[in-house]
């Protein structure tokens, strides 16, 4: 068979197949400038690529962020740099302790918040 059949049978590119065929994956013999491929040998390589595991998703590390209604006001403030902004921050805090309790400590939050801004927070911040 030639390089285009094998490369439709394997649902691989034509430059796959002659790679294969130079490395010896493949068994193939070049007659007159083209290789012509064993039948049973691609069918072989294609059986191996089906066997192949899939490939494992990718994983998601999430670090937990402080659930302190002081330290989430501080960082709000600017304190944790750049990209630390409410909406980013009230996400990770439901994603971490459920829509409940993230109200909760987000009141707290806004509470905290309003008295550093007003300048009546003597906290530990």
């Amino acid at each position: 068979m030639n390089t285009t059949t094998a490369a439709t049978k394997a649902n691989v590119t034509v430059a796959t197949i002659r790679n294969w065929c130079r490395r010896g994956v493949i068994a193939a013999t070049k007659t007159a400038g083209r290789w012509i491929i064993d039948t049973a040998s691609l069918a072989h390589r294609i059986a191996i690529g089906t066997l192949k595991c899939p490939a494992k998703p990718a994983e998601v590390v999430m670090s937990r962020i402080s659930t302190n209604p002081h330290h989430l006001a501080d960082s709000l403030d600017g304190a944790a740099g750049p990209g630390c902004n409410a909406s980013r921050v009230r996400a990770a805090l439901e994603a971490q302790e459920g829509p409940e309790r993230a109200r909760k400590i987000w009141a707290e939050v806004v509470k905290v918040r309003d008295a550093m801004e007003s300048g009546e927070w003597d906290g530990p911040c």
